[in-house]
C-alpha cells in the first residue's frame, strides 16, 4: 500500500508571545526541507522536486488582513532564500494571494510596480485583485474555469461581471462576504436571464450595466497566476480554521484564492465540497503544484479566519508533503479536542470538503495510509 508521506517539526520554543525567532525559522525550514526530501542541500532539494532555474515559483500564502495570522513572512523569507539557492532569481520568486486589500498591512504589502525585492523581501509580491489594465498576471484566465451548479451572485474582480465601478461595489463587499446572505430580498436569488438581459459567450446572463444583484454564474474562472505566471507553486497555507469551510488548510486556501466567484462556497449547507476537490484535479493545480507546507508556527484552532488570541497555540509547527488532504486530515484531528477543551463546537462535516476531496482521489484522510515523519 502506497502512503501519502507527512513530515511534521514542531519546535515551540521558537514562538515567543506571538513573536516568531526568524533565524530559528530558518533553520526548521531548512531541517524540514532536507529531511522531506531525503537530500543534503537546499538546492538539491528543490531539484527533486523539480523546480530548475528558468521556473517561475510562485509561493501561495494565506493573507487575511492579520499579519499575525497570515502566512509568516520569516518563513517565506526562508523558503525563498532556499529557492535562491537552487538558482531561482529573486524576481522569479512570486508570492501571491488573491486580493491585494487583504495584504495591505502585512509584510506582503504590494508595491506599486509589484516587482521589487530587497535582502530582507527578497521576493516580488503580486495578486489576482485588483485587476490591472494590461497586466499579463492579474485577474482571470478566460479559457479555464469550473462549472458548479450552486450559482454565485457575480460582484466586482469576478471575470463575467459587469457593471458598477470598484469603488461603488467595494462598498457592500466586506458585508456580503462575511455573510452572503446579509441584506438579502427574495430577488437577490439566483435568477435565469430577464428580457432585459443578454448571454455572454460563456453561455452565462450579462445583464445591462449595474444590475448587480441580477448577475449570477455558475463559473468560476481560475486566476492568470497559476494558469500563465507560475511555472511551479508552493502551496503555504496558515493553521487556522475558517467559519464557512471548517478549515482555512492547504485545500481551501489554494482552491479558494485561486477563483473568482468564490463566495457561494462558503455558504451554509456548501461549506467548498465537491468544488475543492474538483478544482484541484484540474491538470493545471495537478502538474505545478509541488510541495505543500503547512505554516503552523501559531495555530489558531476557533474564530477564523479573524485572529482570535485566545484561541491560538503557539507550537512552532510546520508540514510538509505533496498531498493536501492528508496535512489538513492531521490538523482537523488536532483541532477537534482543542476545541472541546475551550468548549467551542466541532469543526465536524463544516469542513467535509476534505473527506470529499479524499473521495475524489486528490489525497488520503485516511490515518492508516499517511506515513507521518515526526522530526526533532
Amino acid at each position: 500500500m502506497v502512503k501519502s508521506r507527512v513530515l511534521q517539526v514542531e519546535r515551540p520554543q521558537i514562538v515567543d508571545k506571538l513573536s516568531v525567532n526568524g533565524a530559528a525559522v530558518a533553520q526548521e525550514w531548512h531541517d524540514a526541507l532536507l529531511a522531506f526530501t531525503g537530500k543534503s542541500t537546499e538546492a538539491a532539494a528543490w531539484q527533486a522536486l523539480g523546480v530548475v532555474p528558468n521556473d517561475v515559483v510562485g509561493l501561495k500564502i494565506e493573507a487575511n488582513g492579520s499579519a499575525i495570522m497570515s502566512t509568516r513572512a520569516e518563513l517565506i523569507v526562508a523558503m525563498a532564500k532556499s529557492l535562491h539557492a537552487a538558482g531561482i532569481p529573486y524576481e522569479r520568486i512570486v508570492v501571491w494571494d488573491r486580493d491585494a486589500r487583504f495584504l495591505a498591512g502585512t509584510a506582503y504589502e504590494k508595491l506599486t510596480t509589484g516587482s521589487a525585492w530587497s535582502p530582507d523581501r527578497p521576493y516580488r509580491v503580486a495578486s489576482v485583485l485588483p485587476v490591472e489594465p494590461g497586466s499579463p498576471e492579474t485577474g482571470f484566465d478566460p479559457k479555464l474555469f469550473v462549472i458548479n451548479e450552486n450559482a454565485g451572485r457575480l460582484i466586482w474582480g469576478d471575470y463575467l461581471f459587469r457593471g458598477k465601478s470598484r469603488d461603488q461595489v467595494l462598498k457592500n463587499i466586506d458585508t456580503f462576504a462575511e455573510d452572503p446572505k446579509a441584506g438579502a430580498k427574495k430577488d437577490d436569488a439566483p435568477a435565469s436571464p430577464s428580457a432585459s438581459s443578454s448571454t455572454s459567450s460563456s453561455g452565462d446572463p450579462v445583464l445591462p450595466k449595474g444590475e448587480i444583484q441580477e448577475q449570477v454564474s455558475t463559473r468560476s474562472y481560475v486566476a492568470k497566476l497559476v494558469t500563465q505566471t507560475c511555472t511551479k507553486i508552493v502551496n503555504v497555507p496558515v493553521m487556522i480554521d475558517h467559519g464557512g469551510v471548517g478549515l482555512g488548510g492547504c485545500l481551501s486556501s489554494l482552491a479558494l484564492g485561486s477563483v473568482d466567484n468564490n463566495r457561494r462556497f462558503s455558504q451554509e449547507g456548501v461549506a467548498g465540497d465537491p468544488f475543492i476537490g474538483e478544482l484541484l484535479l484540474k491538470e493545471v493545480f495537478k502538474k505545478k503544484v509541488i510541495l505543500n507546507v503547512m505554516d503552523g508556527l501559531i495555530a489558531q484552532y476557533a474564530g477564523g479566519p479573524d485572529f482570535v488570541p485566545q484561541f491560538t497555540h503557539s507550537i512552532g509547527c510546520l508540514y510538509l508533503s505533496n498531498d493536501p488532504v492528508a496535512i489538513d486530515s492531521l490538523v482537523l484531528a488536532r483541532f477537534e479536542p482543542w476545541r472541546v477543551e475551550a468548549k467551542v463546537t466541532p469543526i465536524g462535516d463544516l469542513a467535509k470538503h476534505i473527506k470529499g476531496a479524499a473521495e475524489l482521489g486528490v489525497g488520503t484522510s485516511d490515518p492508516a495510509k499517511i506515513d507521518l515523519i515526526r522530526l526533532p
